[in-house]
């Protein structure tokens, strides 16, 4: 193997440069193509392997494609992508449906599930997503059956604010509990 000499983004550039010919359209994924998406969604997610403007499509059709055959750590940062608007625009709706399939997927690995569980959970709470309170609880119940610790401690708070189950969606979601984080 050679040995890379410049710097990180340098070497970043290199990595990527293959980790894309691995990913690149193809009929077939196969192992090594998975391998490198796992690569450049470490990268994309850190920050530091997110390519110019001008190749962003290709990645993010990318990162969709192996999200749509099932492979769940694509799902999941192409939720947070959606989620938080990072590198494309903000959507509540298509980040919610990721979530959505990732906590209701039995066969999906449980810190993936449990994590789209609180996230879900969050969104109904906040009114981001139209569900009641009970959604909410619910997902975290579900969550925190999986050991997710932020899920457990989401209840915790819930319980001792005494934020309502069963209100309406649309409603004032924290009821006289303003002081919740979410």
């Amino acid at each position: 193997a050679q040995k890379t000499t410049g710097s990180h983004e340098d070497n970043d550039k290199v990595a990527m440069k293959y980790w894309r010919l691995a990913i690149s359209p193809s009929d077939k994924l196969n192992m090594s193509s998975y391998q490198a998406m796992d690569r450049i969604l470490y990268f994309v997610w850190k920050g530091r392997g997110m390519p110019k403007e001008k190749e962003y499509n290709v990645f993010f059709n990318s990162i969709q494609r192996f999200a749509e055959v099932g492979y769940l750590p694509s799902q999941y940062v192409l939720a947070e992508l959606n989620y938080h608007g990072r590198y494309i625009s903000k959507n509540l709706s298509v980040a919610m449906d990721w979530y959505r399939k990732i906590s209701e997927n039995p066969r999906a690995h449980y810190i993936f599930r449990s994590y789209a569980m609180v996230k879900r959970a969050n969104m109904y709470l906040s009114g981001e997503a139209n569900q009641s309170n009970e959604a909410a609880y619910h997902w975290y119940e579900e969550a925190a059956a999986l050991d997710n610790v932020i899920a457990m401690e989401k209840l915790v708070e819930l319980y001792k604010n005494n934020v309502p189950r069963l209100i309406e969606a649309g409603a004032d979601r924290l009821g006289t509990s303003a002081g919740i984080l979410i």
